[in-house]
């Protein structure tokens, strides 16, 4: 069964190679960009906020994170109608 075309099977190869890492691995630390100082404030007159996980500036990447940002974004709508 040839799923998308003789052509596209027939310039198909696979390369069976094994990764290894020699001394100086870099580290890749999780959640090192979340809670941006552009993501904190309001935009188009207080119109669009941004909230989420990745804007948290505590507990970011977590659901712990998304419920603290969307109370934190829920206090600003409230202030800002009032």
């Amino acid at each position: 069964m040839v799923l998308l075309g003789k052509r596209l099977m027939s310039s198909y190869r696979l390369t069976k190679i094994r990764w290894r890492c020699i001394g100086g691995q870099i580290i890749q630390r999780p959640h090192q960009n979340n809670g941006h100082s552009l993501l904190q404030v309001s935009y188009l007159n207080n119109r669009f906020y941004f909230c989420g996980t990745e804007t948290a500036t505590v507990h970011a990447g977590y659901m712990e994170g998304a419920v603290i940002a969307a109370r934190e974004v829920a206090r600003k709508i409230s202030r800002s109608n009032h």
